[in-house]
């Protein structure tokens, strides 16, 4: 769906505020610490019920106030009615996020999260790269939840497998015998071929848009590598019989599906061993629109978004116009930020709707 409007009140430091936006292009500039990232931030929040920058809930809400309130206008095309969306969160521990849907109360992040596939590009997102395969695999994992309906609900029952098979591994400690623990390898490893020929798949498609956009940005050759998290001539349940001994000892089920990798290689090496600065950005970008754009394809027109906080950065004015022509080519609606206007000035003014944040508050 297309995210129409917006309304924050008492989030970061935007006290109460209102947007009205393109449906294509919205760019929003202003100082660093004005609060163009936090719009960003909201919009995450409102897809998925997280912030790209905390995990503490509360720093969202402004200094002082008891709570924070997001309300969004969604635009599904070809229906005339708009969509509304809410999000109340109070301050304090233990407090729970209120949303609703079209009227209805909604307890499942995921829910909402079908209705606004959203991919966001910050300077933070070289996490990627540095931070180890637990980012790649979220990253696999957004793309998945939004390209392959089933794959969510194989996750789910992969997950509570390998949560009771782990309990049983911390609860009956040495005095376990394999017999007992078998129990949960057979479905678990049905499960897991299942998630692993979605993943194959879902790379294949995903590597095949990713060489084609990092063509269009430079002449790097980058390969996907996909490891599906136990070794390749042994089924998992044949793997889990053979690690019984060292799962026991650990507590924990040390391979399996939850432990697949996606590695980026240049001539072999990972691409953050041999690659500079900002050919990683280029490598980022082209991967995240590569991925923006596989989403695009099994949504409607127009119903993803692509958030990106302060695109010039550490880029020169040539790349910056490639990294803008890859955007504008996807059927998507883009929310990017700059410090200044003129930095943005790659993206069609005729086409878009730009805004000015300064000290909290928003100019159109």
């Amino acid at each position: 769906m297309v995210i129409a409007q917006l309304r924050l009140t008492q989030f970061r430091n935007l006290a109460s505020q209102r947007m009205d936006f393109h449906p294509r292009c919205n760019l929003i500039v202003g100082a660093n610490g004005s609060g163009k990232t936090s719009i960003l931030e909201a919009l995450h929040y409102l897809s998925s019920g997280k912030s790209f920058r905390t995990t503490r809930v509360d720093n969202l809400i402004q200094k002082g106030a008891a709570e924070f309130i997001l309300f969004a206008q969604l635009y599904q095309p070809g229906q005339e009615a708009l969509m509304p969306l809410g999000f109340r969160r109070p301050a304090g521990v233990g407090q729970q996020t209120e949303i609703r849907l079209a009227g209805e109360r909604v307890t499942r992040f995921s829910d909402v999260a079908k209705k606004i596939p959203l991919q966001v590009i910050t300077p933070e997102s070289f996490r990627l790269f540095f931070d180890g395969p637990a980012e790649r695999r979220r990253f696999v994992e957004l793309g998945m939840f939004h390209v392959e309906q089933s794959y969510h609900a194989n996750w789910l029952k992969a997950q509570r497998l390998l949560k009771q098979r782990n309990a049983l591994l911390r609860t009956a400690g040495d005095s376990l015998t394999y017999e007992q623990l078998a129990i949960w390898d057979k479905p678990l490893s049905e499960v897991a071929d299942r998630l692993t020929a979605q993943r194959i798949d879902y790379v294949q498609k995903l590597e095949k848009r990713f060489s084609e956009q990092l063509a269009r940005l430079t002449d790097l050759a980058v390969q996907l590598q996909f490891k599906r998290g136990w070794p390749e001539k042994l089924t998992l349940a044949e793997q889990l019989m053979q690690q019984f001994d060292m799962d026991r000892q650990r507590r924990y089920t040390a391979t399996g599906p939850h432990r697949f990798e996606l590695n980026l290689l240049v001539d072999g090496k990972p691409v953050e061993q041999v690659l500079s600065r900002v050919q990683l950005k280029l490598v980022l970008f082209a991967l995240k629109i590569a991925q923006s754009a596989l989403m695009a394809e099994f949504h409607p027109l127009a119903s993803c978004a692509v958030l990106v906080d302060d695109l010039p950065s550490e880029l020169d004015a040539e790349n910056r116009k490639k990294v803008a022509n890859l955007l504008k080519g996807l059927p998507l609606q883009l929310f990017v930020t700059g410090i200044m206007a003129d930095s943005l000035d790659m993206f069609d003014r005729n086409d878009a709707t730009l805004f000015h944040v300064e000290q909290g508050a928003i100019l159109q």
